[in-house]
């Protein structure tokens, strides 16, 4: 997922009329190929066409207009990107990292030409080299999103369980560009719990309350840490909450299947709870009251 329009559809942009005023993709492309017609030196026009082949999934065309738009212009280096991410989308990595990098050569500001080489080094398993370049993309993408700093913690772990403070950082970076979202903060906290960090977990679930559609997930979620750290008794009451919030929801959203599965996954930890010798005969109490 991409915020940054990728070059090949940026190529449209300069056109007069926008893609969403014109009406039908194959119109566009028609129109396109009058006017190439009318100039078939324009490598622009080629270009354009191709945004428009790729954009249509036609792959083959759309190589194949980039690739004459480079034959009528080999200054026209916007091609190499569009053919990055051309071949990138159809899982060619090792062609999308060379036309990355003929990219960067001539302009290395570029965030998504960096995300090109990133992704592509990813997929060929040079994960060292491709977190490199998610740096780059990340210092230079005016629009980043969530996505690109998870796929690079992902790297990070790849490489064993002694960079889990890098992809930890990585994520903390996204975190301090866009707040304590839970598509950060969730990973996030499942690395504190693999380094034993239950207090660090529970400030970063503290944090993202508010981005849960549910109390009841925060407080199951509290639950269980709590319940991980051996904090049995903290953790009962937390998945109590929990049971409290589901029961308080309107009936149609209580008897969701979302709800009705998280109460009974709710209830056996209660049930796992209970059968410690600190939590005999309190868990029972709590699950009577629903």
């Amino acid at each position: 997922m991409r915020i940054r329009i990728p070059v090949a559809l940026a190529a449209l942009l300069v056109w007069p009329v926008l893609i969403s005023a014109h009406g039908a993709l194959s119109e566009q492309i028609a129109k396109i190929s009058d006017d190439i017609g009318r100039s078939p030196e324009n490598a622009r026009l080629y270009l354009r066409r191709g945004a428009l082949y790729s954009y249509h999934l036609e792959e083959d065309a759309a190589e194949k207009d980039y690739r004459h738009a480079l034959a009528l212009d080999s200054d026209l280096y916007e091609c190499h990107l569009a053919l990055g991410e051309l071949y990138l989308k159809e899982n060619r990595a090792s062609e999308a990292l060379v036309e990355a990098d003929r990219y960067i050569e001539r302009d290395d500001k570029r965030g998504d030409a960096w995300l090109v080489r990133a992704r592509a080094l990813r997929s060929l398993g040079r994960s060292s080299e491709a977190i490199e370049a998610y740096d780059r993309a990340l210092a230079t993408l005016s629009r980043p999103v969530p996505t690109h700093y998870i796929e690079r913690a992902e790297l990070e772990l790849s490489l064993g369980p002694g960079h889990r403070d890098e992809a930890l950082r990585g994520l903390d970076e996204g975190i301090r560009r866009f707040g304590p979202v839970v598509t950060l903060e969730t990973p996030a906290i499942d690395l504190e719990l693999a380094a034993g960090r239950y207090d660090e977990a529970l400030e970063r679930l503290d944090a993202m309350d508010s981005q849960y559609i549910l109390k009841a997930d925060i407080d199951e979620k509290r639950g269980a840490i709590l319940a991980l750290a051996g904090r049995r008794m903290e953790a009962a009451s937390a998945y109590s909450e929990a049971l409290a919030s589901i029961a308080s929801l309107p009936l149609a959203k209580r008897s969701a299947p979302k709800s009705m599965k998280a109460e009974r996954r709710i209830l056996r930890e209660l049930e796992r709870i209970d059968r410690a010798p600190e939590g005999k005969g309190r868990i029972a109490q709590c699950i009577s009251e629903f």
